[in-house]
């Protein structure tokens, strides 16, 4: 990860922090209601998952428009994807052209997750805004996962043992295994059946303890550095 080598005054990241605190708080409510509502909704018209991915795009949008060059990025990868999808959804477009607005999802993810763990290591002290994007990058991971893993099943179909549940979609089996492997937490009922997927499980995992741990002692070091700093 690249740094800015120009250090910036105290005074000038909290109020970058502040002018984040409504994005990512609005991020926040939207990645949430996503973990749990989506591998427990059945959804017989198929229309939640599509408005929650369209409403988690337009969040990271939100989310990278502190400076015009961010919004441009992100607007550049969330845009066509989106557009792509509903065209497929309306029958405008062959649904073999999933892949591609996957992919530009996952590109948006990983930019805006980026941009929010640049801050979270600029950040001098613990705040909100701190708090947020700490839980906001750590369940991007778990989403971008989820993708990888839908893209893997598509590719490579059987790539996974899915349990036959009526009402319940494949994304949604694995949206739910995603966290679950994550958190390395592991029930068993959906496992990965070939090589490609189990290293992409192993990888999430690994991820999902290294970027706690790394995390947790950024913020005990922040909070540290803060208390020293009072006295």
């Amino acid at each position: 990860m690249k740094f800015p080598t120009k250090l910036l005054s105290e005074d000038r990241i909290l109020r970058l922090q502040q002018r984040q605190l409504q994005p990512a708080i609005v991020l926040t409510v939207v990645l949430v209601i996503r973990v749990f509502m989506l591998p427990l909704t059945a959804d017989p018209l198929n229309w939640f998952h599509p408005l929650s991915k369209l409403a988690t795009a337009a969040a990271l949008i939100y989310m990278a428009a502190s400076t015009r060059r961010h919004l441009i990025i992100a607007f550049v990868l969330g845009v066509p994807g989106q557009v792509f999808e509903w065209m497929d959804r309306l029958n405008i477009i062959s649904s073999s052209f999933e892949w591609i607005y996957e992919s530009l999802q996952i590109l948006l993810i990983l930019y805006v997750f980026y941009l929010m763990l640049r801050e979270l290591f600029m950040a001098r002290k613990v705040n909100a805004s701190t708090m947020l994007l700490a839980v906001n990058c750590y369940l991007l991971i778990g989403t971008v996962w989820t993708i990888i893993y839908l893209l893997t099943d598509y590719l490579v179909p059987g790539s996974f043992n899915l349990p036959e549940t009526p009402g319940i979609e494949t994304w949604q089996h694995l949206y739910y295994f995603s966290f679950v492997t994550l958190t390395t937490l592991g029930y068993g009922e959906i496992s990965p059946a070939l090589p490609l997927a189990r290293s992409l499980a192993m990888m999430e995992a690994i991820a999902g303890v290294l970027f706690t741990g790394i995390l947790m002692a950024r913020l005990i070091g922040l909070y540290t550095a803060g208390d020293s700093t009072k006295e």
